[in-house]
């Protein structure tokens, strides 16, 4: 089962589908829920939450109860083990919380599948963060519309991992650590499953990086996003394109952008593999991809255009830092980035403003702050960089302060 939130709070269910194990597509349940926002919600499509609803549709859709009723009726939840995706179970639960109803998965099993197939397989975390992550990963073929946005699509990922886990020495008894009893989910909960992914970040750390800290007083931010695609016969993403802005700091104590950028397409061979969905999300023609400079000279001249000695990095999520380094050590050649400090803007943006969400998309992002990004190409890497900054710039306008909890400890480690 799996659900979509409301963005950018997402504080509200919008969407749920569900599918019973083996099962063909055809068998697969999906309802709209009727949200209490005033402008009816949509997702941006990082997390397959992208489900273009309108407000008609969000209008005449059941209320949470109804669904939930029909849920337990259909799939009889009481006695049955539900399969969710990572904090998807305590989301529901901090929902049905919220309106005052009842939990549908409270008498239920919770198996949390993003841990049992990062445990299993030994994903690595970001290579599981969502279930079209590991079906990617896994070189998996869902069955039905995969590569649609919404919930539909996330079920019919989850039942393919599940099968391969079935179809392996996989039981549930071998990784204990991802089984919950929904009479148990809240805080605890979530609190032991965050404390299981560090664990496996902590293991899966193996490139030897030093954390380090961020200097007192920052002369510089380097703020850098890449683009990228999946390759079918690869479980780690292509770096394609990388940009770079840097914002220098003025006597007065604030930041403003300097003259001081970089953009760059990076060359990678056998590109005819590639998504083709990772195509049009950047609008990159992969013949331009095929003529770029390759990957090692992209990165000689991306370090002469920006002051690393003494400047912090600044990136819109954990992504591209783990791209650029993933796709340095695949190449042989040491990554630029690794000694830098690391401020996740994505993340210290849902903790600044008190939002539910970490993963927080730039452009809801930037709407929610009132930046216009109407003529903005977003979804190439030098559009991307300017707005992180702006939206940076806001933040530090309105009081914030980059300190340790801004980094991203998993912006190195979770390759």
């Amino acid at each position: 089962m799996h659900g979509a939130f409301a963005r950018p709070a997402r504080t509200e269910l919008m969407e749920v589908a569900a599918q019973q194990y083996g099962g063909g597509p055809a068998a697969t349940y999906r309802t709209l829920v009727r949200c209490d926002l005033p402008d009816t919600p949509q997702g941006d499509g990082t997390d397959g939450s992208a489900t273009g609803v309108t407000e008609e549709e969000n209008r005449r859709a059941p209320a949470p109860a109804e669904v939930f009723a029909h849920l337990k009726q259909t799939f009889s939840l009481d006695s049955a083990t539900v399969v969710m995706w990572g904090n998807m179970a305590y989301r529901l639960h901090e929902y049905v919380r919220s309106k005052g109803l009842e939990n549908p998965l409270a008498r239920a099993q919770v198996l949390d599948l993003q841990a049992a197939a990062a445990m299993h397989f030994d994903l690595k975390t970001g290579h599981c963060k969502t279930p079209r992550n590991a079906v990617q990963s896994l070189n998996l073929t869902p069955e039905g519309d995969y590569w649609s946005s919404g919930s539909v699509p996330a079920v019919r990922g989850m039942h393919a991992i599940l099968g391969k886990l079935l179809a392996s020495d996989w039981t549930p008894a071998s990784t204990p650590a991802a089984i919950i009893s929904g009479s148990e989910m809240g805080e605890a909960a979530e609190e032991m499953r965050i404390e299981r992914w560090e664990q496996l970040r902590e293991r899966q750390n193996n490139l030897g990086i030093e954390r380090r800290p961020l200097p007192q007083v920052v002369p510089a931010f380097i703020v850098l996003d890449c683009e990228h695609v999946s390759l079918r016969r690869e479980r780690f993403s292509r770096l394609i394109e990388v940009a770079l802005v840097v914002a220098e700091r003025h006597g007065d104590g604030s930041y403003a952008l300097s003259e001081r950028s970089f953009s760059s397409l990076v060359q990678v061979e056998n590109v005819e593999d590639a998504w083709s969905k990772s195509w049009e999300m950047t609008g990159i023609n992969p013949a331009d991809v095929r003529k770029a400079p390759p990957l090692p000279e992209v990165m000689t001249s991306m370090v002469a255009a920006a002051p690393w000695g003494n400047g912090v990095l600044v990136t819109w999520g954990p992504d591209d830092a783990q791209v650029i380094t993933q796709n340095c050590v695949k190449t042989g050649i040491p990554s630029p980035i690794t000694e830098v400090p690391l401020i996740d803007v994505q993340r210290a943006f849902s903790r600044f403003y008190g939002l539910e969400s970490r993963q927080v998309g730039l452009q809801n992002a930037a709407a929610y702050l009132g930046i216009d990004t109407t003529n903005v190409d977003l979804h190439r890497a030098l559009s991307d960089t300017v707005v992180t900054w702006q939206i940076m710039h806001r933040m530090l306008a309105d009081g914030w302060t980059p300190g340790w909890r801004s980094w991203n400890r998993s912006g190195y480690s979770s390759l």
